[in-house]
């Protein structure tokens, strides 16, 4: 096993248990945080359901619940999260080993001391197979030397040294690429607990999309990887198949090197498409909830004005205040209705383009004072909350 390989196993073996180990730790603290939640979350669904703040149909409960266990499930459990971890670490790797391995059945040298494919079995092993056939080459210059010919000895040594030089840029360019692809992608797996929490709420939604484009970033620069390898392999296997140890190899190797370094900001690339749309997407959420604000105070001010006018009712009519709250609650839940069919009118006249529910009301209140019937005997047969919508 090359250099390569043992770096790239033992990152994997000791990020493995540093992610299960980040992932226990936090899971303590969590759990207790999702159950504030939970609780908070169960306390304003009781007052909501009761007062009817917002009108909320059974399936939208139904939807938090099972959104709450998946969170809760996910980002609290090692042996749940561990199926999906799994799938990002092999995925990638059984198809950058399937690819490596189909290319490298295609190739035939004429010196397997050089360049042998049957030792590449995935991305890391073809990285070492490509050092190895540069060391192999420029020890093959560097011992062709002779003092009873000195040119040729100085220009031997002169491509030894350039070609040793080229095959250490591309060990420590291939070790520094497999050090940012594990490395991050750990550092990605350990934010996941706190990701995975994001998707509670629509507001913090974005913030897990963000985390999977972070993760996938990392996942991909193997895939980036090994498809330059599968390409320099098979040209190199091209080069040496006619001539081995020739120089056009270290040029290729060049090339390679030059690619790896870019491999990171190609990656990058990939997944930043969409970051202008997921800050656009927050603004115009933190648009929409002091929008949503707004209307609710605005929403809630009528209700409570709707109720307190059922409770003067009740109290002028001899109503016990027993009788006059269960008269407000009564006011409250019939306001909510009323609204909601109200604006679902205005929606539907809007479309069709109709008078909207306003003109509508003040169109009738003119035919009845052009009838004869004046605004406050028109609204004697009225209730309280009913008459408050024409006000």
């Amino acid at each position: 096993m090359g250099v390569i390989s043992t770096v790239a196993h033992s990152i994997d073996s000791a990020l493995v248990n540093y992610v299960k180990g980040v992932f226990e730790a936090v899971a303590g603290p969590i759990r207790t945080l999702l159950g504030s939640v939970a609780l908070i979350a169960l306390l304003f669904t009781a007052v909501n359901h009761v007062m009817q703040f917002k009108p909320v149909n059974y399936s939208i409960y139904l939807n938090w619940a099972l959104r709450y266990i998946l969170i809760y499930s996910f980002a609290t459990m090692w042996v749940n999260f561990q199926g999906i971890y799994t799938m990002l670490e092999t995925v990638p790797a059984d198809y950058t080993a399937i690819m490596v391995r189909g290319v490298a059945s295609k190739i035939h040298t004429s010196d397997p001391k050089v360049l042998d494919p049957e030792r590449i079995t995935d991305t890391y092993s073809a990285m070492d197979e490509f050092a190895h056939s540069i060391f192999y080459i420029s020890d093959g210059y560097l011992s062709n030397t002779s003092i009873f010919k000195i040119g040729k000895a100085l220009r031997n040594v002169f491509m030894g040294v350039v070609i040793l030089i080229i095959g250490a840029f591309f060990t420590a360019a291939s070790a520094i690429i497999i050090l940012i692809a594990k490395v991050g992608f750990a550092v990605a797996i350990s934010l996941a607990p706190l990701a995975i929490i994001m998707l509670m709420l629509p507001q913090t939604r974005q913030h897990f999309e963000s985390w999977t484009r972070f993760t996938v970033g990392f996942v991909i620069i193997p895939l980036l990887t090994t498809a330059l390898i599968t390409v320099v392999l098979y040209v190199a296997g091209e080069i040496l198949a006619r001539k081995a140890g020739g120089f056009e190899f270290p040029v290729i190797m060049i090339a390679a090197t030059v690619l790896l370094f870019m491999i990171p900001t190609l990656a990058s690339t990939l997944a930043s498409a969409s970051v202008a749309a997921v800050g656009a997407g927050a603004v115009g959420s933190a648009i929409g909830m002091v929008r949503g604000a707004h209307h609710k105070l605005k929403a809630g001010g009528r209700k409570v004005g709707d109720s307190a006018m059922a409770v003067s009712s009740a109290r002028g009519a001899g109503a016990s205040w027993g009788g006059a709250a269960m008269s407000a609650v009564r006011s409250w839940h019939q306001s909510a209705y009323v609204r909601k069919q109200r604006y679902n009118d205005y929606l539907a006249r809007g479309i069709i383009g109709g008078p909207s529910p306003k003109s509508d009301g003040r169109g009738a209140a003119a035919g009845n004072r052009a009838g004869g019937a004046s605004p406050a005997k028109g609204n004697q047969g009225l209730s309280p909350e009913q008459a408050n919508l024409y006000r």
